[in-house]
């Protein structure tokens, strides 16, 4: 179990996160293995192997608060070495050793594999998860995160020129709003996000600024739960 995080490090390293057409763009899993299959059930796994029919671009917060994190994290790292052009997989802000040591990840591997044997492959994955991207861009129009944007982000460079591996996102504020920013209505500009204690609050406004100083017609971000 601990060679495989290993293994899969490089493959994610370089994620570039480009999308193609009929891309599918999946939010929160933590630790929902079956939500997870239900997706897949309905959308597709795609096709032979080397071979592309569907396109996944996963936005992070695979592990934590559910009670399978670890098959959720495995399946999507597994299907990332099988189609390396099929699934790409984000950073969320549970994808880092101070939230997921408290959120659930840390207690399943102990509770599966003893403290010692669990902490190791615990730490393993955080490691793995310190090469994950941050963002992706599908199509050069369509900029994708996990949290959010912030003052300091103004052009993609900003985000390309973030240095990989990042043990601790907070240690850099445009890393940390990627990952916990949120919206607020009716807000103009940036607030500091007293609720979650880190990052900001971004209005309409924002939003608009930074589409047009990227030239980016779209933001698709995950980190809450949407009514529909």
């Amino acid at each position: 179990m601990e060679s495989e995080s290993e293994e899969s490090s490089d493959e994610v390293m370089e994620e570039e996160g480009e999308g193609d057409s009929g891309g599918i763009v999946v939010g929160d899993i933590h630790g929902q293995y079956l939500d997870l299959h239900r997706i897949f059930g309905m959308l597709g796994q795609g096709g032979k192997a080397g071979q592309v029919s569907r396109r996944y671009l996963f936005l992070g917060d695979y592990v934590d608060r559910g009670p399978n994190s670890l098959e959720c994290i495995l399946t999507l790292l597994l299907n990332k070495l099988a189609y390396p052009k099929m699934f790409n997989l984000l950073r969320g802000n549970h994808e880092s050793t101070p939230i997921n040591r408290v959120y659930g990840f840390h207690q399943e591997l102990i509770d599966r594999f003893n403290i010692e044997n669990g902490t190791l492959l615990w730490k393993s994955f955080n490691e793995l998860f310190s090469f994950l991207p941050l963002a992706a861009i599908i199509h050069g129009k369509i900029l994708c995160m996990h949290g959010g944007i912030g003052p300091t982000l103004n052009s993609l460079d900003d985000i390309r020129n973030i240095k990989r591996p990042l043990e601790d996102p907070n240690t850099n504020q445009l890393a940390c709003d990627l990952l916990w920013a949120d919206p607020m209505i009716d807000l103009k500009g940036y607030i500091p996000n007293v609720v979650r204690g880190v990052s900001v609050y971004f209005g309409e406004d924002a939003v608009v600024s930074v589409c047009e100083k990227l030239k980016i017609d779209l933001i698709v971000r995950a980190h809450q739960v949407s009514c529909f």
